[in-house]
């Protein structure tokens, strides 16, 4: 069959071939930066995309998501090999229609800023699992001073000597050994793994206190734990200064926790990016059209964040904040019974490649 002149039947099974050599290169390379070779690849089958979609037929894709009611006169002049060429890219996530995109995740309208009946609370970690499974744990700070609990909330409080808040690891209290590392856990990452006589010399946790350095939380102890997190809790690392002074603030989620035989403690886990920090990415490589393909059609700006690709390794001493980071499934089930009260809570729904500023699939 042809469209518009051109061998649409060669186009789709190029495309098909190309699918399967970027998937097996991915694999292939992990998180490292795409190959020449992938890059070229992935031009070639954009340009088939391209080509086939602009000789398409107006009638050959129909209102809303049917691909199949095109007419039959329709069919010689080339819609039902474009109808297939749809079929195949949606399913790749190649192409996206008006029906394939999840509503929005809101179950209430978004007014200033907040969500309605929902207060915006100082980011104090909610910590009712202080009596857990971990046989004579005795919560404490690295300096031996036991933590505070109120009883009222749950949480847990420092209240050092003088009132002073520990500096750097001495803020983090990890406990609750691991036999080993997660499942998916990037050895290349760890500082100074090369040097490393053996691999044993790492101790892993599934659990950490961290005190807040904040004068405002009055000493509070963020409890983060990779065994069974609660839905939507993460991190947030302070990745620098802005123009004011005040810290850059990272939206992270924790992947493993570990410390290295030097004593210092570090954590591996993933990121996320908001509206901004694409628009920079983007600029950064000079990325004109980084709304069209990386968000989708109704990103929201307020709420909605996106998953970036890869894992990072950070010191936990960086831990400025919790953060909570949901799915779009999560956001509207928490939003509806009430779990996002007192949370500055967000969504996602995409991958995000700061290299190739594209939308892309993501694994745990």
């Amino acid at each position: 069959a042809t469209t518009g002149g051109m061998n649409a039947d060669a186009l789709l099974s190029r495309n098909a071939e190309i699918l399967k050599l970027l998937d097996a290169a991915t694999r292939a390379r992990g998180d490292g930066a795409p190959t020449e070779r992938e890059l070229a690849l992935a031009a070639e089958a954009e340009a088939n995309i391209a080509a086939l979609a602009s000789a398409a037929p107006p009638r050959a894709l129909m209102p809303g998501c049917s691909t199949s009611s095109t007419a039959p006169s329709e069919s010689s002049n080339g819609a039902a090999p474009f109808k297939t060429f749809v079929e195949v890219a949606r399913a790749e996530g190649l192409l996206r229609l008006p029906c394939d995109v999840p509503p929005r995740a809101h179950v209430a309208p978004v007014a200033n800023g907040g969500l309605p009946g929902v207060p915006v609370v100082p980011m104090v970690s909610g910590v009712d699992d202080v009596d857990d499974d971990v046989p004579g744990y005795v919560p404490r700070a690295a300096d031996g001073t036991a933590f505070r609990k109120d009883e009222t909330t749950g949480r847990l409080y420092y209240d050092g000597p003088n009132g002073d808040v520990p500096r750097g690891d001495a803020r983090v209290t990890y406990f609750a050994p691991a036999a080993g590392p997660p499942a998916g856990f990037q050895w290349h990452l760890v500082p100074g793994a090369n040097k490393l006589r053996s691999r044993d010399e790492v101790r892993f946790y599934t659990r950490a206190d961290v005190v807040s350095q904040d004068p405002l939380d009055a000493g509070a102890v963020f409890r983060f734990d990779v065994r069974r997190p609660k839905l939507g809790h993460g991190v947030s690392f302070n990745i620098g200064a802005g123009e004011d002074g005040s810290p850059l603030l990272s939206y992270s989620a924790l992947r493993a926790l570990y410390e290295l035989p030097d004593g210092s403690k570090w954590c591996e886990h993933v990121d996320y990016y908001d509206l901004d920090d694409v628009r920079q990415t983007a600029r950064a490589v000079g990325h004109k059209v980084w709304r069209r393909t990386v968000l989708l059609p109704d990103h929201d700006e307020e709420r909605e964040l996106v998953r970036v690709r890869g894992r990072r390794h950070t010191r936990m001493s960086k831990c400025e904040y919790e953060s909570w980071i949901y799915t779009a499934e999560e956001y509207n089930a928490e939003a509806t019974s009430g779990g996002l009260a007192g949370k500055e809570a967000f969504y996602w729904r995409v991958g995000f490649d700061p290299e190739t500023i594209r939308q892309v699939e993501v694994r745990d």
